[in-house]
């Protein structure tokens, strides 16, 4: 089994105080960081449908303890591994501390995923990519026509074309 660095300082703190100990601390740290995700999108979810603070609080609240327990749960058989109780709250305390900083890691990085797909939205709406750039023909009021290219549209739909003397032209 391959140790990171996370396990490999469980080990090292804590093999002294039980033999047969195996690490946990990496599962832990994963889950803690997943259940932090779960539950910031449980929330962008709620305040998005407009649920009141009260619900909100309640969901977060029991999805945030829940998140927790599934951490202890995943290991509980090392906490009980240990010959004493103080060793197990110890240990209990170690991983509860390691997902807690997962917990928010995850939540923020949920976070700023959402921002990052607002911001790319509002990009993609105001600035459009050109990279399929049509050609075409303008024709002016008099019947002459002019080889011209759409240089882009706007929010609207009208779209912005440039002949080839580059006159600027816009088409409703």
């Amino acid at each position: 089994m391959k140790r990171t660095f996370l396990d490999k300082m469980d080990v090292a703190l804590f093999k002294h105080l039980n033999a047969g100990h195996e690490p946990t601390t990496t599962q832990s740290v994963w889950y803690g960081f997943l259940g932090g995700a779960i539950t910031a999108l449980a929330a962008f979810t709620l305040q998005m449908c407009g649920a009141s603070r009260e619900a909100q609080s309640v969901v977060i609240g029991i999805l945030g303890i829940s998140a927790f327990a599934f951490v202890l749960w995943k290991s509980l058989d090392e906490i009980k591994g240990f010959d004493a109780w103080w060793k197990s709250v110890l240990y209990t305390a170690y991983l509860l501390f390691f997902s807690g900083i997962a917990f928010t890691a995850g939540v923020w990085a949920l976070t700023l995923a959402i921002c990052i797909l607002f911001i790319m939205l509002i990009l993609k709406i105001f600035f459009p990519s050109n990279k399929k750039s049509k050609r075409g023909k303008v024709i002016f009021s008099d019947g002459t026509e002019k080889e011209a290219r759409q240089t882009g549209k706007g929010i609207c739909g009208e779209e912005y074309w440039t002949d080839e003397d580059g006159g600027q032209h816009v088409k409703y």
